[in-house]
């Protein structure tokens, strides 16, 4: 992967000018329906950054790069700097041009013949390429998906006043390491059982060991109360569901009460018995014999 952080002057030069390669090639396969957008921009810039461009600096890359897309001819002008970078950096820049194409949901026969030209430019096996296209594909569906059911729409990136087809929310930080299928499903049945009365809105809370965070929020409809997040958010969303009107249940379970957020709490999910990927991880790397609480 590129790095430009650790270059002299002229390999920093280099390598900037290879960066700027890289995203005209992007601006390229994103101009070649003739539609070049915000989003398309986005996932170059996201990209260039990936690949070692500093973030301040990655605007003006792009905007250099669109001049030298818009003056060069052919795209061997932006291959030939580039097919010898290495199979990570350039895998990384295949997943790019699928997502700029698949961006407007479909990839049409010029955008196609590109991926096929690039394939054999940039040294590539045509299997990996695929094999991306596949994974871009799927992801991209079941975001179209997703977004569908909330009722956003992705044209002008509002979401409709009802959302389509959603009866219930469940929110759930990434933050509790020791949730178990057996505590969601406890967390879901209790929400079911206070859904019996039709039309009355239901919030059922799980909250942190110490009462301060609101770890885990299930609400019918999803709109039937505003969340807050961050400390402190248990007893406000209490109180907003009270004023409301809304159905209220409460639970406190020991897995999901558990939420990350200090080397107190690190230590803490340290001593439990059951054994996670994050306690492995902090076994591993020895991090809780490295926390010092004062």
């Amino acid at each position: 992967m590129f790095n430009f952080l650790k270059k002299n002057k002229d390999e920093n030069k280099n390598n900037i000018n290879s960066i700027k390669k890289i995203a005209a090639l992007l601006i390229h396969a994103a101009k070649i329906d003739e539609n070049y957008t915000d989003k398309e921009k986005e996932i170059i810039n996201k990209t260039i950054i990936k690949l070692g461009c500093d973030e301040k600096n990655s605007i003006n890359i792009i905007r250099d790069a669109e001049e030298l897309e818009a003056n060069s001819n052919q795209i061997l002008d932006f291959t030939r700097e580039i097919k010898n970078i290495d199979e990570d950096s350039k895998k990384k820049i295949v997943e790019s041009l699928w997502n700029i194409i698949y961006s407007d949901e479909k990839s049409d026969m010029y955008e196609a013949n590109l991926m096929r030209r690039l394939t054999g430019l940039l040294y590539l096996d045509p299997k990996v390429v695929g094999e991306i296209k596949e994974k871009i594909k799927l992801i991209e569906v079941k975001i179209r998906e997703i977004l569908d059911i909330i009722g956003m729409d992705l044209k002008n990136d509002s979401i409709s006043e009802t959302p389509k087809r959603v009866a219930k929310m469940l929110m759930l930080p990434g933050d509790v390491p020791l949730v178990t299928v057996e505590e969601i499903q406890t967390v879901i049945a209790t929400h079911e059982n206070a859904c019996s009365t039709p039309d009355v809105p239901a919030m059922t809370i799980v909250p942190a060991r110490d009462e301060q965070g609101s770890n885990c929020i299930v609400l019918s409809p999803p709109t039937a109360a505003p969340l807050r997040f961050g400390p402190n958010s248990y007893f406000p969303h209490l109180e907003t569901a009270r004023k409301l009107g809304v159905s209220l249940q409460t639970l406190k379970l020991p897995g999901i009460g558990l939420d990350i957020d200090t080397p107190e709490d690190l230590l803490e999910l340290g001593r439990q018995s059951v054994q996670t990927r994050a306690q492995n991880y902090l076994q591993k790397y020895k991090i809780l014999e490295r926390i010092k609480i004062t």
